[in-house]
């Protein structure tokens, strides 16, 4: 049975004897990162990117390490590897490095195999996760020309002179 709260006796105890709402304001917003004072506190000291950073950090094999690569596009880290050089370690499209401790992305073609796991002949060039999601976001409403019209007339509405 959860305890009612003693700043607000008709709301359920969130963390020491406050609401959520009382806890957030005290608790919460006084805990600043020690990485970015301006930002709040997420876990360990760290603001939320920091803290993002140092868990995937820990797991340096992900999102495409070798297990990842061979069950999800059927290639090696030697073909992973011979593709990066081929490329200059470079993103196929924007033809920048990767930024920071990222990998670039193995794109493949989602009509050849649009779940999870695909085959080996849908695998295309690697990109930055930028130029990736981008492109994904380019094939699913590229066949849309209502869509594509909305989103000019919406970018034409909002934009500043």
């Amino acid at each position: 049975m959860r305890h009612h709260a003693t700043c607000h006796p008709s709301r359920l105890n969130y963390g020491h004897g406050l609401c959520t709402a009382c806890y957030h304001k005290q608790w919460k917003s006084t805990r600043k990162a020690t990485c970015h004072p301006d930002k709040e506190h997420k876990a360990k000291g760290l603001c939320a990117n920091c803290y993002r950073r140092y868990l995937r950090s820990l797991r340096p094999d992900k999102p495409h390490g070798p297990t990842s690569l061979k069950r999800r596009h059927k290639m090696s880290e030697e073909e992973y590897q011979r593709k990066l050089s081929t490329q200059n370690n470079k993103c196929a499209l924007c033809n920048e490095p990767p930024s920071g401790p990222y990998r670039l992305s193995v794109d493949h073609n989602h009509s050849c195999c649009p779940g999870i796991n695909h085959c080996a002949n849908c695998t295309r060039d690697l990109l930055c996760a930028s130029c990736n999601v981008q492109l994904g976001m380019y094939e699913k409403f590229k066949d849309n020309p209502d869509l594509v019209a909305r989103f000019e007339a919406y970018i034409t509405k909002h934009t500043v002179v």
